[in-house]
């Protein structure tokens, strides 16, 4: 039970009086501030660990995009590396092959001067020299007309300048030398004399014979 003090007074005068308590002090409970206390320490320690973790990580995102960035420093290095030994690979082989091909086509031109030359030694047809058209294929109006030799093709064909100024190809088949008169300057177009030139002693057109005097023999 509680107690009261009350004055004598009051006392005699209300003996029946209930008597007024004093009023206690009120006890403040401090384990709600020690709670609240412990919470914010346990916020900020919570913040703190937050901060370092974000801080790691910060650092850590920082270290791999310098080594990224080293990585591609490095790989663009050996890219540009690569490049040029690529380039330098291939202005060689672009040499090599401008090389070969300029020395396929210098034989090509030496075999074709060489075929055209078997060629003309295989025929007896030769430029500057006069032929008879003795065939009708190649057309009426050419027929038994005569015509100076241009030029010589690999195929046997003659390309002639006719008596008309006409110029036509003619093959080798449908040709004939058209000799001059005895005393007329020829050229031997076979055997070992073969281009010799000289002059028309004699002709037998029936034997297909002739005596040629060479100059330089004269």
């Amino acid at each position: 039970a509680g107690s009261c003090r009350v004055g004598r007074q009051e006392l005699q005068d209300n003996p029946f009086r209930e008597p007024k308590y004093e009023r206690e002090e009120k006890v403040e409970y401090l384990g709600e501030q020690k709670d609240t206390h412990d919470r914010s320490k346990e916020r900020d320690h919570r913040r703190d660990q937050d901060h370092e973790r974000n801080q790691h990580r910060s650092r850590r995102l920082e270290e791999d995009y310098d080594r990224r960035r080293s990585d591609d420093g490095r790989a663009s290095s050996i890219d540009d590396s690569r490049r040029r030994r690529e380039k330098k690979d291939d202005r060689e082989d672009r040499r090599d092959r401008k090389r070969h091909h300029d020395r396929d086509r210098h034989d090509d031109r030496k075999r074709h001067k060489e075929e055209e030359h078997a060629s003309r030694n295989s025929t007896w047809l030769t430029p500057h020299i006069r032929v008879r058209v003795v065939s009708t294929k190649v057309g009426r109006e050419y027929y038994k007309e005569k015509g100076v030799v241009v030029d010589v093709t690999r195929k046997g064909t003659a390309t002639l300048n006719m008596s008309n100024g006409q110029v036509i190809q003619v093959p080798e088949r449908y040709l004939e030398t058209a000799l001059p008169k005895v005393g007329g300057n020829v050229c031997i177009l076979t055997g070992e004399n073969r281009l010799a030139k000289g002059r028309l002693l004699e002709r037998d057109s029936r034997a297909n014979r002739g005596a040629v005097q060479i100059f330089e023999d004269m």
